[in-house]
């Protein structure tokens, strides 16, 4: 996969920069058609005492994952013998704009119990952030999913939704990292006699 990925790379690049104006496909390919799928690792730390007797007190686990999908619906800009990402939706009643990213991420985490999480990640990318860096530095962050948590055949299953920050989206290696609270909802009947655990997570991008 990676070497195909490197490969299917190549030729875009090769491609766009033989086309007039092909530097401008560049930050685009760079930023969305290198990162249709990606892999993750990181970290995660729950903030609160879990209550339960039947899961770890391990405040500290690792976390592995993938995902798809797109960083940037942007326009470009032109500045400094450049192109930068432009932020080209319109927010309603004012004059700034604004750009999105959309992800389907899948990641394996092990703090409190063995957790398959499944959701959706909304990236913002504000016009401020834009002027602020061309490079795409900060991004905001929404997140919806479902979790999954097993341990000693004990289940129970919740939900979850994260807040946070997206720094170097547009760099598909190690610096590409999200940094976000996430609240861990479960239901009041649950083998592990959870709750709702609050965490933060460490998640960096590699390819």
């Amino acid at each position: 996969m990676r070497l195909l990925r490197i490969f299917l790379l190549s030729i875009m690049i090769c491609g766009s920069l033989r086309a007039e104006g092909g530097w401008e496909e560049l930050p685009h390919i760079i930023g969305n058609w290198f990162q249709i799928a990606s892999f993750h690792y990181g970290f995660s730390t729950d903030l609160n005492t879990i209550d339960s007797n039947k899961v770890a007190k391990d405040r500290f686990g690792g976390i592995i994952g993938a995902s798809v999908g797109w960083n940037f619906f942007v326009d470009f800009e032109y500045r400094y013998s450049t192109y930068y990402f432009k932020p080209a939706t319109p927010i309603p009643f004012t004059y700034e704009y604004v750009g999105f990213g959309a992800r389907l991420k899948y990641l394996y985490m092990d703090t409190y119990a063995p957790t398959h999480s499944v959701g959706g990640v909304l990236y913002i990318h504000p016009d401020e952030f834009s002027r602020f860096s061309g490079l795409g530095l900060i991004h905001l962050i929404i997140g919806v999913g479902a979790n999954f948590s097993e341990k000693h055949n004990l289940k129970a299953n919740g939900a979850y939704i994260e807040v946070g920050l997206g720094l170097f989206k547009k760099i598909p290696l190690l610096v590409n990292t999200d940094i976000t609270y996430r609240e861990n909802i479960y239901g009041k009947s649950n083998d592990l006699d959870l709750g709702t655990i609050h965490s933060l997570n460490f998640v960096w991008t590699f390819l």
